[in-house]
């Protein structure tokens, strides 16, 4: 009795198999020079056409993001003044106060714009007054140019018994004493939208008392209270 012996690969003999049969190599040499020359032209469109458009934009989002994380300069604000703009009615729930207006100076040291989203906090009228502060620009915020110095104004509702009580304090005093505290939420590129919060705000200002005392007998008829 014979035991069949498994077929052993022996290398070369599927190559002198193939060469037995001219039509089997003539074929697949044309498949591996077809393959060859589509791999050159992938390669040269993606050298040519896709590497330079995405290159660049890969190493500025690069460059920003590791700039805004290690070395942006964060924007510094200052106090300008605060004025009083007018008379504000609400409806719900139904009030009658004073519209004041804080303006802040943001000065924009970066080589970017960015963009102020957001301010929340608080003001503090004569000393002991707090004011809530929850200031939502529309659209994507205040932008501020790189380099320069941009005026943001604050609207801050002041109840018209608080005014009322700001003059009756301040009687002797021609300016009433306010400080603006919270948080900035910053947006750095228009392009990028790398986004940083809490950025802090302390300042103080004054306010001139006859500001009140004008827009409340002009606007309520309490000429009687003054």
């Amino acid at each position: 009795m014979r035991i069949a012996r498994p077929p052993v690969s022996v290398p070369g003999r599927r190559e002198a198999g193939l060469a037995r049969i001219p039509h089997l190599t003539h074929r697949h040499a044309q498949f591996d020079v077809a393959t060859r020359n589509l791999e050159s032209t992938l390669l040269r469109f993606w050298t040519m056409t896709l590497l330079p458009r995405w290159f660049p934009g890969f190493v500025l989002t690069c460059f920003a993001t590791l700039s805004w994380g290690g070395c942006v300069s964060k924007p510094t604000m200052h106090l300008n003044h605060a004025e009083i703009s007018g008379a504000q009615l609400s409806t719900y729930p139904p009030s009658i106060g004073i519209l004041m207006t804080v303006v802040v100076d943001v000065y924009n040291p970066n080589s970017y714009d960015v963009a102020i989203r957001a301010m929340r906090g608080q003001v503090v009228m004569g000393n002991n007054h707090l004011l809530p502060v929850d200031f939502r620009p529309p659209g994507n915020g205040v932008w501020l140019a790189s380099g320069r110095t941009t005026s943001m104004r604050v609207p801050i509702s002041l109840p018209l018994d608080l005014g009322l009580l700001l003059l009756q304090e301040s009687a002797a005093a021609p300016f009433i004493p306010y400080r603006l505290t919270g948080r900035a939420d910053v947006t750095a590129s228009n392009t990028f939208r790398i986004e940083s919060d809490d950025y802090a705000v302390d300042e103080q200002g004054t306010i001139s008392r006859q500001q009140i005392a004008a827009i409340i007998p002009n606007s309520f008829g309490l000429s009687g209270s003054m």
